[in-house]
């Protein structure tokens, strides 16, 4: 049974494409990791600065 014209070329289209969204996808992903670990490393350094400064001020005076 023979393939109407064209079809080749649609199944080859939509296989790129769904190569193309892939690739898309994993980049959003890579990058929201990316950011997440960016975010998670300045919370810690606030957190770290926050403690340094209360345990400045719970000094006694002398």
């Amino acid at each position: 049974m023979e393939r109407p014209m064209g079809t080749e070329s649609a199944i080859a289209a939509l296989s790129i494409g769904g190569l193309v969204v892939g690739i898309v996808v994993a980049c959003v992903v890579l990058i929201s990791l990316i950011v997440t670990a960016y975010n998670t490393s300045k919370i810690r350094r606030e957190l770290q600065e926050i403690r340094q400064l209360y345990t400045r001020e719970d000094r006694p005076l002398s």
